[in-house]
């Protein structure tokens, strides 16, 4: 029996299995395993709050993480473009990045 459970605070997987006795005169019991996986939010802000980055550089790269446009990231915080796109550039030399799927895979799986 099996069942997974999705929330803020990650996936839960629950498995439940017979275990029968040894002899007739025991008692059967129940092995139940729980499996936890952290929600993609705590593993992004916990891997951002390590990482060598200025307090601007982790927003930035918070937010591209979420899919936000560099435009609308310079919107957002109020600078130009430029400044953004100057950001972008140091947060991929700083984590040896060379594009977002390869900053998400460099912070999410360390």
């Amino acid at each position: 029996m099996a069942l997974t459970l999705d929330n803020d605070w990650g996936r839960f997987e629950f498995q439940a299995q017979r275990m029968e006795p040894a002899d007739a005169q025991r008692t059967p019991m129940i092995a139940v395993t729980i499996q936890h996986a952290e929600a993609t939010e705590v593993l992004k802000a916990r891997a951002l709050q390590s990482a060598p980055l200025s307090v601007v550089q982790k927003k930035v790269c918070s937010l591209r993480l979420c899919g936000r446009s560099q435009r609308e990231i310079a919107a957002e915080l109020g600078v130009m473009p430029n400044t953004v796109v100057d950001h972008v550039r140091k947060i991929y030399r700083k984590l040896d990045a060379h594009s977002i799927d390869d900053l998400r895979t460099k912070l999410l799986q360390g």
